[in-house]
Protein backbone atom coordinates (compact mmCIF):
# COMPACT_ATOMS: atom_id res chain seq x y z
CA UNK A 1 0.00 0.00 0.00
CA UNK A 2 1.39 3.37 -0.92
CA UNK A 3 0.54 6.48 1.06
CA UNK A 4 2.72 9.49 0.41
CA UNK A 5 3.76 11.78 3.26
CA UNK A 6 5.54 15.09 3.29
CA UNK A 7 9.14 14.50 4.32
CA UNK A 8 9.56 14.34 8.08
CA UNK A 9 5.84 14.70 8.80
CA UNK A 10 2.64 12.68 9.05
CA UNK A 11 0.88 14.92 6.51
CA UNK A 12 -0.46 12.83 3.66
CA UNK A 13 0.13 14.33 0.24
CA UNK A 14 -2.56 12.15 -1.37
CA UNK A 15 -5.39 11.94 1.24
CA UNK A 16 -7.81 10.46 -1.30
CA UNK A 17 -5.38 7.62 -1.95
CA UNK A 18 -6.95 4.83 -3.98
CA UNK A 19 -5.09 2.27 -1.88
CA UNK A 20 -6.88 3.43 1.27
CA UNK A 21 -10.24 3.21 -0.48
CA UNK A 22 -9.39 -0.26 -1.76
CA UNK A 23 -8.33 -1.43 1.70
CA UNK A 24 -11.53 -0.06 3.24
CA UNK A 25 -13.57 -1.94 0.62
CA UNK A 26 -11.69 -5.18 1.32
CA UNK A 27 -12.32 -4.76 5.05
CA UNK A 28 -16.00 -3.97 4.49
CA UNK A 29 -16.33 -7.10 2.34
CA UNK A 30 -14.47 -9.22 4.95
CA UNK A 31 -15.88 -8.33 8.38
CA UNK A 32 -13.61 -10.82 10.20
CA UNK A 33 -10.43 -9.29 8.78
CA UNK A 34 -8.17 -7.42 11.21
CA UNK A 35 -5.03 -5.55 10.18
CA UNK A 36 -1.88 -4.05 11.62
CA UNK A 37 -0.70 -0.74 10.17
CA UNK A 38 3.00 -0.03 10.53
CA UNK A 39 4.42 3.44 10.02
CA UNK A 40 7.95 3.62 8.63
CA UNK A 41 10.64 6.25 8.19
CA UNK A 42 13.98 6.23 6.42
CA UNK A 43 16.00 5.81 9.62
CA UNK A 44 18.25 8.76 8.95
CA UNK A 45 17.45 11.10 11.84
CA UNK A 46 16.72 11.43 15.54
CA UNK A 47 15.36 8.12 16.90
CA UNK A 48 12.76 9.72 19.17
CA UNK A 49 11.46 12.04 16.45
CA UNK A 50 11.35 9.20 13.93
CA UNK A 51 9.40 7.01 16.38
CA UNK A 52 6.85 9.79 16.88
CA UNK A 53 6.50 10.50 13.14
CA UNK A 54 6.14 6.83 12.25
CA UNK A 55 3.43 6.41 14.92
CA UNK A 56 1.62 9.51 13.67
CA UNK A 57 1.70 8.12 10.12
CA UNK A 58 0.19 4.82 11.20
CA UNK A 59 -2.46 6.70 13.21
CA UNK A 60 -3.37 8.92 10.24
CA UNK A 61 -4.04 5.88 8.05
CA UNK A 62 -6.05 4.26 10.84
CA UNK A 63 -8.15 7.43 11.19
CA UNK A 64 -8.88 7.43 7.46
CA UNK A 65 -10.14 3.85 7.72
CA UNK A 66 -12.24 4.72 10.78
CA UNK A 67 -13.85 7.55 8.79
CA UNK A 68 -14.76 4.97 6.15
CA UNK A 69 -16.68 2.95 8.75
CA UNK A 70 -14.10 0.36 9.75
CA UNK A 71 -14.32 -0.51 13.47
CA UNK A 72 -11.37 0.54 15.61
CA UNK A 73 -11.03 -2.94 17.15
CA UNK A 74 -10.12 -4.31 13.71
CA UNK A 75 -7.08 -2.06 13.30
CA UNK A 76 -3.84 -1.63 15.22
CA UNK A 77 -1.42 1.17 14.37
CA UNK A 78 2.24 1.00 15.31
CA UNK A 79 5.14 3.32 14.60
CA UNK A 80 8.23 1.33 13.74
CA UNK A 81 10.63 4.26 14.00
CA UNK A 82 14.23 3.44 13.21
CA UNK A 83 13.78 -0.11 14.54
CA UNK A 84 12.36 -1.13 11.16
CA UNK A 85 13.24 1.54 8.58
CA UNK A 86 11.87 1.67 5.06
CA UNK A 87 13.13 -1.28 2.99
CA UNK A 88 16.51 -0.99 1.36
CA UNK A 89 15.30 -2.54 -1.90
CA UNK A 90 17.17 -0.56 -4.57
CA UNK A 91 14.17 0.08 -6.84
CA UNK A 92 12.05 1.17 -3.88
CA UNK A 93 14.91 3.29 -2.56
CA UNK A 94 15.27 4.96 -5.96
CA UNK A 95 11.50 5.62 -6.11
CA UNK A 96 11.50 7.08 -2.61
CA UNK A 97 14.39 9.36 -3.43
CA UNK A 98 12.73 10.56 -6.62
CA UNK A 99 9.31 11.04 -5.03
CA UNK A 100 10.42 11.86 -1.47
CA UNK A 101 8.08 9.08 -0.35
CA UNK A 102 7.95 7.50 3.07
CA UNK A 103 5.42 4.79 3.82
CA UNK A 104 3.16 2.67 5.90
CA UNK A 105 2.73 -1.07 5.52
CA UNK A 106 -0.33 -3.19 6.17
CA UNK A 107 -0.35 -6.77 7.49
CA UNK A 108 -3.35 -9.04 7.79
CA UNK A 109 -3.49 -10.20 11.39
CA UNK A 110 -6.53 -12.46 11.29
CA UNK A 111 -9.21 -13.42 8.84
CA UNK A 112 -11.30 -15.87 10.80
CA UNK A 113 -14.41 -17.22 9.15
CA UNK A 114 -16.25 -17.85 12.44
Amino acid sequence: MRVNFEKGTAKITNPAAEDIDALAKIMQDNPNLTIAIEGHVKGEGNEIAEQEISQERADVVKELLLKKGIAANRITATGMGSAKPVAEDMSEKRDQKALNVERVSIRVVTNSQE
